[in-house]
C-alpha cells in the first residue's frame, strides 16, 4: 500500500477547514442582510349613510376587511364614520351640521386617511363638500341610490365606483312559486320612504309577468300595526316577500333587521327575503343581495388604487346576489333541499346529537371507562385482601414468613385503594368542561370560610359572574362555540385572581368566586378589575364569536348571615346589573 505524505493530509484538512469557514461566514453575512423591515401602514376611512345599528353596514365592512386582509404588504387601519342621515332625512340643516362635525373630526384626527371608501347614498349627499372634506384623496364609492337613480351621476363624485344592484323581485317571485306552487297571494313588505318608493316601482314592474298566477299586495301605505294585522289575517295560501320596512305611512322609523324577527314569529306564513342580513331572523331565504360581496370588490379596488393601477369598474350587479336558505325554516315549511336552485347555500342545518355533542360523548365514555376500571381494580383488591386474610387465619402463627409477605401485599393494595379514592374524590370536585371546581367543592369551602369568620371575624366576599347574552351565542353559533366561550372565560377568571382565591363553575354560564379577606369596597374594586380583564382577554381572541362580557354581583359576609343568604344577596345584585344594562359590577345591599 502506497503511503500518503503527511504534508498532503495536512493541506487537505486545511482546505476543508477553509471551505467550512467560508460557508459559515457567507451564511452569517446573508443572515445579517435579512433585516426585518416594518410593514407600512395604510389608513382607510369608511363612510356610511345610516346609523351604526344597520346590519348591512357590518356586512359591507366585513367584506372590505376580508379583501384587504389578504394583502399582506400593508397593515390596514380602519376608521368608520356613520353619518346617521336616516334619522332626519332630507333636512338641510341637519346635513350641514353633520358635515361640519365630520369636517371637525377629520381636521383634528391623529391620523390622515390614505383612501376613502363610501357606501351607497354617501356620494350623493357629500358631492358639494367633496373638495372641502377630502381634497385630492382617492375615493372608492358605491352608486348613491337604489336602482342607480340619483340627482347626480356617480362619476361626478369619483371615477372609482361600484354599482351595488337592487333587490331582485322577479327572481324571488319565481322562487316562491317554484317552492310553494299552491301560493295564490304574495305580500310584498315595503315601507314608504323615498328609497322604498323606488323599490316599490321595481317590485310592481317585476310583478307584471306574474299577475296571471298570483295576486300581489303591497304594504307601503300602511302603518306598522296595520301591516302586521294584514299579514296575520292573510289567507293560508299566501307567502311574504320582505324587502324593507324603514318608514311606515305615519313616518315612524324602523331598523328592518331588528323588526324582522318579531314579524316572522307573529305570523303563520312563509317569509322570504331580499337581503343577506335577514337570514337567520326567521325567513326561509331567497335570492339575496349580499353587500359583503360588494365590500370585497371595494377592497380589491382600494388595493388597485394604492398600487397605482386603474381599478376594474364592476357593473355586473348580479354578482352580488346568491340563493341562500335557512335549513330550520325550510324544515318548518316542509321544503325539500332537492327543490332549491342549483348552487344554493344552506345555513343553520340541524346536527345530530352525536355531531353536536361528540366531545361530551367522548368525555362520558372516558369517565365510564375510568369508573369501570376503578371498580374492577377495587373489586380485585377486595378479593385479594379477603384471600390474604383467609390465608393468614389458616396458616396461623407458624407461617410468620408467609403472613409477613401477604401483609405486605395487603399494605400495597390498601395504598393503591387509597390513591384511587383520592382520584375519585378529586374528580367529583372538578367541572369536566372548564376544569374549575364544581358546586360541591365550593359549598364545602364556603362553609369552612364561614366558620373562620364566626371564630376570628375574618371577613370574606363572594362574586357571582354571569356571561352576558350567552343564550344568543349558543343559539347563533352553536353549543360548540358556547363551550369554547366557557373554557376561555374560565381561563381568564383563573388568571385574574389571587392564588388563594377560589373560582368555580356554579351552573350553566354562572361562575362563583370566593375571595377571603376582602371587604365590600375592596371586593367591588376587584370585581370591576376582573370584569375589565375578562373582556380584554376574551376579546383578544382571533375568533370574534368568543368575545364576551360579564355582569358580576358582589356580596360580603355579615354578622349572623348564612352562606345561602350571602349567595342570595350576590345573586340579587347580579340581576340588578343585568336589568340595568349588563357588563357591570353591582355591590349587594
Amino acid at each position: 500500500m502506497r503511503k500518503i505524505p503527511r504534508s498532503r493530509i495536512f493541506l487537505a484538512m486545511a482546505g476543508v477547514l477553509l471551505l467550512v469557514l467560508g460557508a459559515f461566514s457567507g451564511n452569517a453575512a446573508a443572515a445579517s442582510d435579512k433585516t426585518v423591515l416594518p410593514v407600512p401602514e395604510r389608513h382607510v376611512l369608511v363612510i356610511h349613510l345610516n346609523a351604526a345599528d344597520h346590519p348591512y353596514q357590518d356586512l359591507f365592512n366585513s367584506g372590505l376587511r376580508k379583501a384587504l386582509e389578504q394583502d399582506d404588504r400593508y397593515h390596514y387601519d380602519f376608521s368608520y364614520e356613520y353619518l346617521e342621515i336616516n334619522k332626519i332625512p332630507h333636512d338641510a340643516v341637519f346635513l350641514q351640521k353633520t358635515v361640519d362635525l365630520f369636517a371637525y373630526k377629520l381636521q383634528h384626527a391623529n391620523w390622515t386617511p390614505d383612501i376613502i371608501v363610501a357606501s351607497d347614498g354617501v356620494s350623493d349627499l357629500l358631492l358639494r363638500y367633496k373638495k372641502e372634506l377630502f381634497g385630492n384623496l382617492p375615493i372608492v364609492a358605491c352608486a348613491p341610490a337604489k336602482a342607480g337613480k340619483s340627482s347626480v351621476p356617480i362619476d361626478q363624485f369619483t371615477k372609482n365606483y361600484l354599482l351595488p344592484g337592487n333587490d331582485s323581485f322577479a327572481a324571488n317571485y319565481q322562487l316562491i312559486l317554484d317552492l310553494l306552487p299552491q301560493t295564490k297571494n304574495i305580500y310584498v313588505v315595503l315601507g314608504n320612504s323615498y328609497e322604498e318608493q323606488i323599490l316599490l316601482r321595481l317590485a310592481q314592474e317585476d310583478a307584471v309577468n306574474f299577475e296571471d298566477k298570483v295576486t300581489f299586495v303591497y304594504t307601503n301605505r300602511r302603518s306598522n300595526a296595520d301591516m302586521l294585522s294584514t299579514l296575520r289575517n292573510a289567507p293560508p295560501d299566501s307567502a311574504v316577500l320582505y324587502s324593507r320596512w324603514t318608514t311606515d305611512i305615519e313616518g315612524e322609523s324602523f331598523v328592518s333587521a331588528s323588526s324582522l324577527p318579531f314579524l316572522t314569529s307573529s305570523i303563520r306564513l312563509p317569509v322570504f327575503g331580499t337581503q343577506q342580513q335577514y337570514i337567520g331572523n326567521g325567513i326561509v331565504g331567497g335570492y339575496l343581495h349580499d353587500i359583503s360581496l360588494l365590500g370585497e370588490d371595494a377592497g380589491n379596488m382600494v388595493i388597485d388604487l394604492l398600487d397605482g393601477v386603474a381599478p376594474t369598474i364592476y357593473t355586473d350587479i348580479e354578482r352580488y346576489h346568491r340563493y341562500v336558505f335557512d335549513q330550520k325554516v325550510l324544515d318548518e315549511w316542509k321544503i325539500s333541499a332537492s327543490r332549491l336552485p342549483a348552487g344554493s347555500i344552506i345555513l343553520y342545518g340541524e346536527k345530530s346529537f352525536l355531531q353536536e355533542h361528540w366531545q361530551l360523548v367522548l368525555i362520558v365514555a372516558a369517565i365510564i371507562t375510568l369508573q369501570s376500571g376503578l371498580i374492577f381494580n377495587l373489586v380485585r383488591n377486595i378479593r385479594r385482601r379477603t384471600k390474604a386474610e383467609t390465608e393468614i387465619r389458616l396458616l396461623n402463627e407458624s407461617l410468620e414468613g408467609t403472613v409477613a409477605e401477604r401483609t405486605l401485599e395487603l399494605s400495597d393494595a390498601n395504598a393503591k385503594l387509597a390513591e384511587l379514592n383520592q382520584v375519585l374524590d378529586h374528580t367529583s370536585r372538578i367541572d369536566a368542561l372548564t376544569g374549575l371546581y364544581n358546586r360541591r367543592h365550593m359549598d364545602e369551602r364556603l362553609r369552612e370560610e364561614l366558620e373562620v369568620f364566626k371564630r376570628l371575624q375574618e371577613e370574606f366576599s363572594v362574586m357571582i359572574a354571569d356571561i352576558d347574552d350567552f343564550k344568543v351565542v349558543n343559539d347563533t353559533h352553536g353549543h360548540e362555540v358556547g363551550d369554547q366561550v366557557l373554557k376561555i372565560l374560565a381561563e381568564a377568571l383563573c388568571s385574574s385572581v389571587r392564588e388563594y382565591d377560589i373560582v368555580s363553575r356554579w351552573g350553566g354560564e354562572e361562575f362563583l368566586l370566593l375571595l377571603p379577606g376582602l371587604g365590600e369596597a375592596d371586593a367591588y374594586d376587584r370585581a370591576e378589575k376582573l370584569r375589565s380583564k375578562v373582556q380584554e382577554i376574551t376579546c383578544s381572541q382571533a375568533d370574534p364569536f368568543l368575545c364576551v362580557t360579564i355582569t358580576i354581583g358582589v356580596a360580603t359576609i355579615r354578622e349572623n348571615e348564612s352562606v345561602s343568604q350571602l349567595i342570595n344577596r350576590a345573586d340579587v345584585a347580579l340581576y340588578q346589573g343585568k336589568y340595568s344594562g349588563k357588563n357591570k359590577s353591582v355591590l349587594a345591599r
